[in-house]
C-alpha cells in the first residue's frame, strides 16, 4: 500500500497468483473518508456501453447499496455523491483481462479524469496495454517460494483446524505428502497460491487417502478439485452439472455463432436454470449473470472445463475425429487461448511422460525420460508440442475469440520516405514457453519431422502456429522445408519483419538513414549489411510464405528498405515472384522505381496474364504507368510505322468535340482506325460517355457492316460497363446488338448488373430483343473458383472444390485452404 499510492494502480500476474484476494484484502485499508467499492468486471461489464459511464456508476451504487430502507439508501447516496465531488472514490476493478474492450478502456480513462483512484487487476497479456493507456507502471505479484508454500499450508490447516481437526504431526504429514505428489510437476506450479490451496483442499479432504496418492499431474489436480467441489451439490447430479459447466465455460471463450452447430442453446438455458436453483457460493462457480452465463470463482476453472470438453469432443474412444469441432481447436492457437490449450494438450498427453515433461518445460526430466516417437490422440509427437509453445509474435486479429482483442505493442521504424512506416512487434516471454534446448535435444535424439493425424501439420507448421521463427530456424538445422504458411488471421503487414526475425530489424534499427541510389551504394555499408546476415539461417529469408517471396510481400506493403536489402545482398533475385506487379497494384511508386533500377522485367506476365503496366493501369496509377511505358516495347511499337497511335479523330471523340468530329468525317478520316491500345474512335466515345457524338460517327455505315464489325458492336458493352445510359440508348437506336458478347463472354446487361447501373439496365431491358436470361458464355469453373476465393466466398468455393475441378493457381487455392473454417 505504501508503494502503490498513485491515482491508478495496476496489479499483474498470471492466473491463480492471488490478484483477487489481494484486491479484497486491501479494501479495508483505505482512509475512512474514502468510498471504496469492489467490482468483479465480468459480472457487470454488460451494463457498460460507450458514453454511459455516469449511468454505469449509478448502477454500481444501486447494486452495492440495495437497502429496503429508503432513508438509509438516500443517506448513502448523499455520501456517495459527496465522495465523487471531493475526489474520494476508490474503485477496485477485478479481472480486466477477462472483459477487455474499447468501452472499458474509455471508462477507466474517464473515471481517472474525474479523480477516481483505481486499482486494476489483469494478466500480463494486457498489462502493457494498460500501462500505456493509463500512463502508469504495473506491479507484479511474486510467486511463492518453497518456504511460502509450506507456510501457507501450515496457516491453512491451522485456520481450518475446526474442520479438519488435525494435530501438528498430521499437518506435517499432509504437507510432506503434498510435496511428494507435486515433485513431478514443473517448479513454478506450487509457486501459484491458488494451486497450493487446491492441494490443501484435496489432501485435507480425507487424510486416509493420502497414502494411495503417489504423484499428481496438473490435470489430476484440477479434475480431483472440481469433483470434490461438485460433491457439495445434493439436488443436482454431479456428472450432469460438470457437463453443464463445461458448456458454459465454452461460451466464455467462443462466440455463439461458432458454437451454434455444436451446442443446443435452448437445452443449455434449461440446464443453467436447473443449476442456478441449486448452486452454492464459494465453489468453482459463483453463480450466473443476467445473461445466463456462468461466473466462475476463478478463470482457470473455466479454462480447464472448456479444455476438458474439447478434448472429449474432438476424438472418441475409437480414435475417430469429430471434424465439426476442428475450427474451435484451431482457435486454441491464439496467444490469448494459451491457458486453455495448455490444459487441452495435457489432457491428451496423460500417461505420456515425455509429452508432459515437454509441456512442463523441464529439460532435466526430458533427458531422463526414454525418447520414443509416441503420439498423443491427435497424432502429435513431443516435438510437435514443443515447437508450438514458442515466443509469440503479436500477429493476431482475434475477432473469433469472444471478448478478446489484439492489444500488442509495436515499435515503429520510419524510413526515408515518411509515408513508409514499418512495424515490428515486440516479443514477450510467457509462462507457457518451451525452451529451445528441449527442441534441439528432441531432434538430436532422432524424433522425425512427421505429420499429425488431425491437421496433417508437420513440426514447421506447428512452429508457425505461434509464429516461432526461433523454432523454425532450429528445425532447419536438421529438416528441409520449401514453404511456410501463416493462417489468414495473421496480420501480413508485419509478416516480413517476423520472417526476417532479428536480421532486418537490426539492420533498420542500427541504420538511421539510407541512400537508395544503387549506383552510389557505399562499399562499407554493403559489407556491414552482409556481415549482419552472417550466422543466421538464410532459408528463413529465401523461402516462400503463403506462396509469396518476401520481396513480393514487402513490395505490396511499400517496404522499400526490405526489398532493397533482400535484393542487394543476393538473398533473393529480382526475377523471383512478382514483386513489381505487387508494387504496381498497390501504387508504391518508390518501390517500382527501385525494382526497375535493380533490373525488373516490366513486361513479365503474372499467373493471370497481366504485366506490371497493365496492373498499374487497372489501378489508375498514371505515374507508375508512365514510368514503365518509357522503356517498354509498347513505346517502341508506337514509334513503329506499321502501327498507328491516336489520330485527331481519337482525340476529338475522347474530348467530346462534336463539331471537330463532323469536320474530320467530311475530309474523309477513317472512323475505324485503331490506336496502339486497339481502341477505335467509337470506343473512346463510349468510354468517356459522349452520347452526342455516337450518331454522327455511325451515320452512313450500312446495317450489314454494323452487325458484322466486332469493334463497332463492342461499343455498347463499353458504354454499359461504364454506366452511360444515354450512350446505350443512342447505340441501340443506331442498330447495335443489345445482346453483344465481349471477349470475356459478357453481355451489356451482365456488365451493367455487375456494377449496379440501374439506368443502363433499364435502357437495355426496354429493348424488345434483350435477352435478360442470357448467361455468360465462356465462364469456366476455373475462373469462377478464382473469383469466389478472391472475394472471400468460401462456402461457394468449398462446393466448387467438391465438384473436383483441378486447381491451376496455387496462390488462390492455398489462400482458400488456409482460410477454411
Amino acid at each position: 500500500m505504501q508503494h502503490m499510492n498513485s491515482q491508478t494502480n495496476i496489479i499483474s500476474n498470471n492466473a491463480g497468483m492471488g490478484k483477487t484476494f489481494m484486491l479484497k484484502s486491501i479494501a479495508n485499508k483505505f482512509n475512512a473518508h474514502e468510498w471504496v467499492f469492489y467490482i468483479n468486471l465480468s459480472e457487470h461489464i454488460s451494463k457498460l456501453s460507450a458514453g454511459n459511464e455516469a449511468a454505469f456508476i449509478k448502477y454500481l451504487f444501486d447494486y452495492h447499496m440495495n437497502y429496503n430502507d429508503k432513508i438509509v439508501h438516500e443517506f448513502c447516496k448523499t455520501i456517495f455523491a459527496f465522495c465523487i465531488v471531493e475526489g474520494n472514490m476508490v474503485c477496485l476493478l477485478d479481472g480486466y483481462d477477462e472483459v477487455y474492450s474499447e468501452n472499458i478502456l474509455l471508462f477507466l480513462k474517464n473515471i481517472k479524469e474525474n479523480n477516481f483512484r483505481t486499482w486494476i487487476t489483469t494478466r500480463p497479456t494486457y498489462a502493457r496495454e494498460l500501462e500505456l493507456q493509463m500512463n502508469t507502471l504495473s506491479v507484479e505479484i511474486t510467486h511463492f517460494s518453497q518456504n511460502d508454500h509450506v507456510t501457507f499450508l501450515w496457516k491453512y490447516f491451522e485456520t481450518f483446524s475446526c474442520i479438519y481437526n488435525y494435530n501438528q504431526e498430521q499437518i506435517q504429514y499432509v504437507i510432506d505428502s503434498i510435496n511428494r505428489c507435486s515433485s513431478n510437476l514443473d517448479k513454478t506450479f506450487i509457486a501459484i497460491p491458488l494451486q497450493t490451496r487446491m492441494f490443501a483442499e484435496i489432501f485435507g479432504d480425507d487424510i486416509s487417502q493420502i497414502a494411495k496418492k503417489e504423484e499428481l499431474t496438473r490435470i489430476d489436480l484440477y479434475n480431483t478439485f472440481v469433483n470434490i467441489k461438485l460433491k457439495e451439490y445434493k439436488s443436482y447430479e454431479a456428472m450432469s452439472l460438470k457437463k453443464t459447466l463445461s458448456k458454459l465455460a465454452l461460451k466464455i471463450f467462443f462466440k455463439e455463432d461458432q458454437l451454434d452447430m455444436l451446442l443446443d442453446f435452448e437445452e443449455l438455458v434449461e440446464e443453467a436454470k436447473a443449476f442456478q436453483e441449486s448452486y452454492k457460493k464459494d465453489s468453482i462457480v459463483i453463480g450466473l449473470n443476467e445473461k445466463g452465463d456462468a461466473v466462475f470463482g476463478h478463470r482457470t476453472f473455466a479454462e480447464f472445463l472448456a479444455a476438458q470438453w474439447l478434448a472429449k469432443q474432438i476424438v472418441n474412444n475409437r480414435g475417430q475425429y469429430n471434424r465439426e469441432w476442428v475450427p474451435l481447436i484451431e482457435k486454441l492457437y491464439y496467444i490469448e487461448m494459451l491457458p486453455v490449450r495448455s490444459f487441452f494438450d495435457r489432457i491428451l498427453s496423460q500417461d505420456m511422460p515425455l509429452h508432459l515433461a515437454v509441456l512442463n518445460n523441464d529439460l532435466e526430466n526430458v533427458k531422463n525420460v526414454e525418447i520414443k516417437h509416441n503420439l498423443d490422440k491427435l497424432g502429435r509427437s513431443a516435438l510437435h508440442l514443443a515447437v508450438s509453445y514458442g515466443r509469440y509474435y503479436d500477429l493476431y486479429v482475434s475477432s473469433g475469440i469472444k471478448g478478446l482483442k489484439n492489444v500488442g505493442l509495436h515499435t515503429v521504424i520510419t524510413g526515408d520516405d515518411s509515408n513508409c512506416q514499418l512495424t515490428v512487434p515486440r516479443m514477450e516471454r510467457i509462462e507457457y514457453e518451451v525452451s529451445e534446448q528441449i527442441v534441439e535435444y528432441l531432434m538430436s535424439e532422432g524424433l522425425p519431422n512427421s505429420t499429425d493425424k488431425l491437421f496433417n501439420y508437420d513440426a514447421f507448421d506447428y512452429a508457425m502456429k505461434s509464429c516461432s521463427l526461433k523454432f523454425v530456424n532450429c528445425l532447419y538445422s536438421k529438416f528441409e522445408k520449401t514453404s511456410l504458411y501463416f493462417e489468414s488471421e495473421y496480420n501480413l503487414k508485419v509478416l516480413v519483419y517476423v520472417v526476417a526475425h532479428e536480421n532486418l530489424y537490426r539492420i533498420l534499427s542500427e541504420r538511421k538513414s539510407y541512400n537508395f541510389d544503387v549506383t552510389q551504394f557505399p562499399q562499407q555499408n554493403e559489407n556491414k549489411i552482409r556481415d549482419m546476415f552472417k550466422g543466421h539461417n538464410l532459408n528463413l529469408l529465401k523461402i516462400k510464405y503463403n506462396d509469396f517471396y518476401l520481396t513480393e510481400i514487402a513490395a505490396a506493403l511499400g517496404g522499400k528498405e526490405i526489398v532493397f536489402e533482400l535484393l542487394q545482398t543476393g538473398i533473393l533475385r529480382v526475377d523471383m515472384g512478382y514483386a513489381t506487379h505487387k508494387a504496381c497494384n498497390n501504387g508504391h511508386a518508390d518501390v517500382v522505381d527501385l525494382l526497375y533500377i535493380m533490373g525488373a522485367d516490366v513486361e513479365k506476365e503474372d499467373e493471370y496474364g497481366f504485366n506490371p503496366i497493365e496492373q498499374s493501369g487497372r489501378r489508375g496509377r498514371a505515374d507508375i504507368t508512365y514510368q514503365y511505358l518509357k522503356d517498354s516495347t509498347f513505346m517502341s511499337n508506337l514509334r513503329n510505322n506499321d502501327l498507328t497511335s491516336m489520330t485527331p479523330l481519337h482525340y476529338a471523340c475522347q474530348g467530346g468535340h462534336l463539331e471537330c468530329v463532323k469536320k474530320l468525317k467530311e475530309i474523309g478520316v477513317n472512323i475505324k482506325i485503331k490506336d496502339a491500345f486497339g481502341y477505335t474512335p467509337l470506343l473512346y466515345t463510349s468510354l468517356y460517355g459522349h452520347s452526342n457524338i455516337i450518331k454522327s460517327l455511325l451515320s452512313g455505315i450500312p446495317k450489314e457492316e454494323l452487325e458484322s464489325d466486332k469493334n463497332i458492336q463492342l461499343a455498347i458493352n463499353v458504354a454499359a460497363s461504364n454506366g452511360y445510359s444515354d450512350c446505350v440508348k443512342n447505340l441501340l437506336e443506331c442498330g447495335l446488338n443489345v445482346n453483344n458478347l465481349d471477349d470475356d463472354g459478357n453481355t451489356p446487361l451482365i456488365l451493367a448488373s455487375q456494377k449496379g447501373f440501374v439506368q443502363v439496365i433499364q435502357a437495355l431491358a426496354n429493348s424488345s430483343t434483350c435477352d435478360i436470361n442470357l448467361a455468360k458464355t465462356n465462364e469456366t469453373l476455373e475462373s469462377i473458383s478464382m473469383y469466389t476465393c478472391l472475394n472471400n466466398h468460401y462456402s461457394l468455393q468449398t462446393k466448387l472444390v467438391v465438384l473436383g475441378k483441378k486447381q491451376k493457381s496455387s496462390w488462390y487455392y492455398n489462400r482458400f485452404a488456409f482460410c477454411r473454417t
